[in-house]
């Protein structure tokens, strides 16, 4: 069970649970398979400063991604 899978499974028991996925793994493929599992944020490892502001981010019911700007409403993922 990745943490992909296991964010799957959260969000189909706990549909209002906010996910923030902490990884080593950067592509943009698993950032995006991330969001489409229903995590609210992907936050890489080498980018931990940010960690505060990911945290943030869900919190108030907003997307975070590791390099990207999102739209909460949509939920397309945008490069800054």
């Amino acid at each position: 069970l990745d943490g992909i899978q296991a964010t799957a499974q959260i969000m189909k028991a706990l549909p209002t649970t906010k996910v923030l996925i902490f990884s080593g793994s950067s592509p943009t493929a698993t950032q995006a398979a991330a969001i489409e599992a229903g995590a609210a944020g992907f936050l890489d490892k080498d980018a931990s400063h940010e960690l505060p502001k990911a945290v943030r981010a869900v919190f108030t019911g907003r997307y975070f991604v590791t390099g990207c700007s999102t739209d909460d409403r949509s939920r397309r993922i945008t490069t800054r």
